[in-house]
């Protein structure tokens, strides 16, 4: 198993975030091609998550502390029903 960390897309511009995102998407490619489970994670939040929709060779997201700020606004149960609809639907 490895973890990606996705990070560097919270402080990076625009046209940056498409060299990364593709840079994170054949890092995913590579292991899963290998036989490893792959994880994403670090910055993830309710805005960039949708980036990774279509990288279908991630098995696993880490966005616990996006969940855990957003919950202290709208509940657990709300802010992880959000989350699962943008991860499974690209909306809240």
């Amino acid at each position: 198993m490895i973890e990606i960390h996705t990070g560097v897309l919270q402080s990076t511009k625009r046209k940056r975030k498409v060299e990364e995102l593709d840079k994170i998407e054949a890092a995913a490619k590579s292991a899963h091609d290998n036989h490893l489970t792959v994880n994403a994670g670090h910055g993830l939040d309710y805005h960039n998550i949708k980036l990774f929709r279509t990288i279908h060779t991630i098995d696993e997201v880490s966005i616990g502390h996006s969940v855990v700020a957003r919950a202290m606004f709208v509940g657990i149960d709300q802010a992880v029903r959000e989350m699962i609809n943008l991860i499974k639907h690209g909306t809240q």
